[in-house]
């Protein structure tokens, strides 16, 4: 659609997920639904796919279980489940090539700024966390006691753990909290 919200186009009838778009591609999650034709699971699989950006020519990145996947520059970050252990962050290129493992830990990539991936600890705290997509190092950004962070400017907005799960926000360039909501 447009900006202004004309001109909807239906692409697919897929149930898709944790859509991203490129100049050129679309990269979603499709998740395979069951039907009460039992040679449906044959046909629809869950996994990562890039699209072309009117919704052809699909290919898969990854035929995996996802929880969460965001586009930064031509590499897609996601969380990579696996029956063997919960889920890990993973990367792969828009071909589906060059899949690894960036870290073993559960990690949100949703809050996304200046390629960076802002994420709050789930293993030993909650502190806030920043992925840098150019060398795939994590950095300490602040000890807050924090839950799905997003960022929006120099803003890192969160639910606030020690506060009743009330709505804060964090400044990136001053370290200051605010206390936006009980």
């Amino acid at each position: 659609m447009n900006p202004d919200e004309t001109e909807v186009k239906k692409l697919s009838d897929s149930v898709v997920k944790y859509i991203n778009a490129s100049d050129s591609y679309l990269v979603y999650y499709q998740e395979a639904v069951a039907s009460e034709d039992d040679l449906s699971t044959i046909v629809q699989n869950n996994g990562i796919f890039r699209t072309d950006l009117n919704g052809k020519n699909a290919d898969c990145i990854d035929d995996c279980v996802c929880t969460g996947l965001v586009l930064v520059g031509n590499q897609v970050y996601y969380q990579h489940y696996d029956n063997n252990k919960y889920t890990s962050l993973y990367k792969a290129d828009l071909s589906g090539k060059n899949r690894q493992e960036v870290e073993d830990a559960i990690i949100n990539p949703h809050g996304v700024s200046n390629g960076m991936i802002y994420f709050n600890g789930t293993e030993e705290d909650h502190h806030l966390y920043a992925l840098n997509t150019k060398t795939d190092v994590i950095n300490t950004i602040w000890t807050g006691n924090i839950w799905n962070p997003i960022v929006s400017g120099n803003y890192v907005y969160y639910m606030d753990l020690s506060n009743h799960y009330g709505l804060s926000r964090y400044s990136l360039t001053n370290n200051e909290v605010e206390r936006l909501t009980n």
